[in-house]
């Protein structure tokens, strides 16, 4: 694997939690590196992560 294929599937693992425990903001670390590196498929997963973790802060501010 080269280190583009090891960020994603970094990214993939804190976003399953597989082996680690599920951790979005990491994930969302691992798979934006992975996209820098050129790894199309990561692109989706930082929509989607950013996506949910801008929906827990609204929900957060909801509940204050």
């Amino acid at each position: 694997l080269g280190s583009a294929e090891a960020e994603e599937n970094l990214g993939m693992s804190y976003y399953l939690g597989r082996g680690v425990r599920q951790d979005l903001k990491k994930a969302l670390y691992w798979f934006r590196r992975a996209k820098a590196h050129g790894v199309k498929r990561a692109e989706g997963f930082v929509v989607i992560i950013e996506k949910r973790l801008s929906e827990r802060r609204k929900t957060r501010g909801r509940k204050l």
